[in-house]
């Protein structure tokens, strides 16, 4: 072994002293044997040649102070001296460290050969000779610079003497140890622990056939032991398992698992000298382990830990999550180590791999400790001391990379297009990047980030960058949905689960499966799927048939269906780009309010409320692009947006307002939320808006209830309710199923919402009373259009006496004026002929619910008009 404690890398060191040209991961001539099995590891700090009975490598040295670097190359002499001493004992027949690894523990003799195991002499070992011509160099230097005893006053401050008298200090503190563990152990295993750069820093001695310890551990680190032994994938598939690095805890557990990798390669007859082993290292129990090392060489280290019937193996891992996130696995077997694992298998070293195979495949991970991240944070935002000159970026920027890298160990980065979010693989949620997001506050604050801090909002824009640019691109969803190509349907439980219905299964999931991810909602209550007393609806007992419906031009009973379709139609918005609005319209004490709150309560929980109509149009586009149902109460005051809003929620519409922090970018918010409204005196009679309502008229009750003993109801039986709900919903999956493809028309002008329920209403046998409901709905909504509306009143006054005459647009709009002067009022189109002709032609379609209407070329550029009241309306 040549020592070297340069930085160089070990294709550099090949290529200037052996003319050597080689890429890091492959393999070359060896200069010492002759033989193509010299390789060099993957990250260039390496190059060992595995031809049996060689052993001869370099390394690049890594860093480290003179008198450090010289300490370990006698290490480096001692390792040489010490393994030469364990393959000698190959010959004798007597029970020694060799026979007890080789026959007793059964590690293979190529492992034994190729690992940093050594045996101490029998006859001793002189430390002296290593150290004293050390100790002599140092204290020869000491002599040169130190002051003469004759001179007066105090001495000066003599760095340089200073730091010679520290490392004649540090030489004699390690003989000291090493002579106190070498005198007690010959015969003794010595297992050689190596830092990143294959130095050796520490030493473990073992008796054989026992399980007496020493330690040796010269140094600040304590190193791994046998990661040495490593022979990296090339193959495209496997790649990625090279940065994957096992960690067990004893060395046997190590040099086993590598016995394992011969043994296979032997019976697979593979012709090679380097063996196939495994990237695994040893810590040497659970209070030695070198975390700061198997961090800076692993960036996806995966413990087994021993199955310690005192759950004491676990230790290392929980060890573990303090410096990084860990996978972990363990052996079946209580009170067993992966060594008696791998040995239980005898012969059967197929067997015995495949075992591991599918233990690592299945271990289970475990995320790094807050604390222990948040304190890494807190380091780099503070200063190192006077020379520590980074700049507020700099720190920002190395705490970005820190959380961006602790959160892509946790999950995963998504965006839709519009909104950047993170998903928790462990708790299955998904939150909302964004600085006013209280689940992104929560994030932070576990990294010690406070939401008042600059560096808050520098790292929200880190996090979205970071989204927008890398992360998965998506669609997120609220409460539900619905997957026409394969009939399935996605109910969000507020739990990070999902109940997915399909027209056979009703299966609870975690949130992400099959690609579907639902953003979570705090101020939504979770609900559960649960046996319920199917002998009765309770979503009829509880919510419909409490509702005060009016019978007019539809029955109870229509007025019954027709909200229970709108109700399960919330559940498929995604397939319903238009959709109508519910419009409870009644008197004071009918129950709207209520009956629009119970629904939310029973959807979301006890936080779900009703909002009210204000000035400010901000707060109701807020609502309606956030939220999947929103009610608005009182609707009874002219507005001068909320027709326009309707509309736009109705027909799936976007609202545009200004991006935040922006000047004038702007940005459109998709409008996918179902709407109750509900009025006393409504002012939404616009003809656009009323076509697109579902009029829902109450009567007030004469007898009441107080409201928390309804609402108490709702929440009290909320799971055995939506359990219900949910067995309803496979009936409108199967519906949709078999009918899927199919269109079906009606004359409601909402085409999505009427498809919808006709297929429902074919599917339980009930279409014809649908289509009823909907040719009715057509007449009350035009009824609801034209109540107040003054051209209506007038019309039938003035049709009374000019049944089937002939006008024009102009000369109606003077003769309604003539029949609104002579009942005393004034006709508010009076002298405006054009806009008169503009409303008349709105309201037409509303009109001919209650009239005949023919119009014809009366030349001239005229067109006349005729009336005639419909029959019964």
């Amino acid at each position: 072994m040549t020592p070297h404690g340069s930085t160089t890398t070990v294709t550099k060191l090949l290529r200037e002293k052996y003319g050597l040209e080689v890429k890091p991961g492959h393999k070359i001539t060896c200069p010492k044997c002759g033989h193509k099995t010299f390789s060099v590891k993957r990250d260039d700090t390496l190059v060992k040649c595995f031809y049996p009975k060689c052993g001869f490598f370099l390394r690049n040295g890594g860093h480290g102070d003179g008198i450090i670097t010289q300490l370990q190359d006698i290490l480096d002499n001692i390792f040489e001296t010490f393994h030469a001493e364990l393959l000698s004992l190959a010959s004798d027949s007597k029970k020694n460290a060799y026979y007890y690894c080789v026959n007793e523990r059964a590690i293979s003799c190529r492992v034994v050969e190729d690992s940093m195991l050594g045996a101490v002499p029998l006859s001793g070992y002189d430390v002296n000779a290593q150290l004293e011509p050390l100790l002599q160099s140092l204290q020869a230097q000491l002599e040169t610079i130190a002051p003469k005893s004759d001179m007066p006053g105090r001495p000066p401050k003599n760095p340089q003497l200073d730091d010679l008298k520290k490392q004649i200090r540090t030489v004699e503190d390690f003989r000291s140890k090493l002579e106190s563990c070498l005198k007690c152990t010959h015969g003794w295993l010595c297992f050689f622990y190596a830092d990143r750069y294959h130095r050796i820093t520490s030493i473990r001695f073992r008796q054989p056939y026992s399980k007496k310890l020493l330690y040796f551990k010269p140094f600040d680190n304590a190193g791994l032991f046998g990661r040495e032994l490593f022979t990296p994938y090339h193959s495209e598939h496997l790649k990625h398992l090279n940065d994957k690095l096992i960690i067990v805890e004893g060395e046997f557990n190590q040099l086993a698992i590598q016995s394992l990798m011969v043994q296979i390669s032997i019976s697979d007859s593979i012709n090679d000298y380097v063996p196939p082993y495994v990237n695994c290292c040893a810590v040497g129990g659970v209070n030695n382990a070198d975390l700061e090392m198997i961090a800076a060489v692993a960036s996806e280290p995966i413990i087994c830990y021993d199955n310690d019937s005192n759950g004491a193996g676990m230790e290392l891992v929980n060890n573990a999550r303090a410096h990084f996130a860990v996978s972990a696995f363990t052996t079946p077997y209580t009170d067993s180590d992966l060594d008696s694992y791998i040995r239980s298998f005898a012969v059967d070293y197929k067997s015995a791999w495949e075992s591991i195979v599918g233990m690592v495949k299945n271990r289970s991970y475990f995320y790094r400790d807050y604390e222990g991240i948040a304190g890494e944070i807190y380091r780099i935002r503070q200063k190192q001391g006077p020379w520590d000159k980074r700049r507020d970026f700099e720190i920002n920027a190395e705490v970005a990379t820190a959380v961006t890298k602790d959160l892509k160990h946790r999950g995963k980065f998504y965006n839709d297009g519009k909104t950047v979010y993170f998903f928790f693989n462990e708790h299955k949620k998904l939150i909302t990047i964004d600085e006013n997001d209280d689940e992104c506050l929560l994030m932070l604050s576990k990294y010690g980030i406070n939401g008042t801090e600059s560096i808050y909002r520098y790292l929200i824009s880190e996090l979205q960058i970071k989204a927008k640019t890398d992360g998965i691109s998506t669609s997120v969803y609220r409460f539900t949905y619905f997957n026409a190509t394969t009939s399935t349907l996605y109910l969000y439980n507020y739990a990070n689960q999902i109940y997915r219905i399909t027209p056979e299964h009703i299966d609870l999931v975690d949130n992400g499966t099959d690609g579907v991810l639902f953003r979570s909602d705090p101020k939504s209550e979770p609900f559960e799927y649960c046996d319920y007393d199917k002998s009765q609806s309770l979503l009829d007992r509880i919510i419909i048939g409490r509702i005060n419906f009016d019978e007019d031009s539809l029955s109870i009973s229509e007025r019954k269906l027709l909200f229970i379709m709108w109700f399960y139609s919330m559940f498929f918005e995604n397939i319903m780009p238009t959709k109508p609005i519910l419009a409870f319209i009644g008197i004071k004490g009918s129950g709207k309010s209520m009956t629009a709150r119970r629904v939310g309560q029973l959807l979301f929980g006890s936080t779900f409320n009703v909002a009210t109509v204000n000035d400010d149009v901000k707060d109701f586009d807020a609502a309606i692009t956030n939220a999947p149902y929103v009610v608005i109460d009182n609707a009874d005051s002219k507005s001068s947006w909320l027709e326009d809003r309707l509309a736009i929620i109705a027909t799936g519409g976007v609202i545009k307002r200004r991006e935040l922090y922006t000047t004038n970018r702007l940005v459109d918010f998709p409008v996918s939320c179902f709407l109750a409204i509900t009025s006393r005196t409504p002012k939404f009679r616009r003809d656009d808006v009323a076509d697109r309502l579902l009029i829902m008229r109450l009567k007030r009750f004469e007898t009441f209830v107080a409201e928390k003993t309804m609402l108490d109801e709702v929440l009290q039986m909320r799971n055995q309710i939506m359990s219900e709900v949910i067995d309803h919903l496979q009936q409108v999956v199967q519906a949709l199923d078999k009918f899927k493809g199919s269109n079906f028309t009606s004359t409601f002008r909402i085409a999505d919402f009427a498809d919808f329920a006709i297929k429902v209403a074919r599917f339980t046998g009930i279409e014809s009373m649908m289509q009823t409901i909907f040719d009715k709905l057509s007449h009350e909504q035009s009824r609801f259009t034209l109540e107040g509306e003054q051209i209506y009143e007038l019309l039938s006054e003035w049709v009374q006496d000019n049944e089937n005459m002939e006008v024009t647009s102009d000369t109606l709009c003077r003769e309604l004026a003539a029949v609104a002067e002579k009942q005393g009022g004034i006709f508010i189109y009076k002298g405006k002929t054009r806009s008169f002709a503009q409303r008349l032609g709105n309201l037409r379609p509303n009109l001919e619910e209650f009239f005949y209407i023919t119009d014809r070329d009366g030349g001239g550029h005229k067109k006349l008009f005729s009336f005639r009241p419909r029959e019964g309306k």
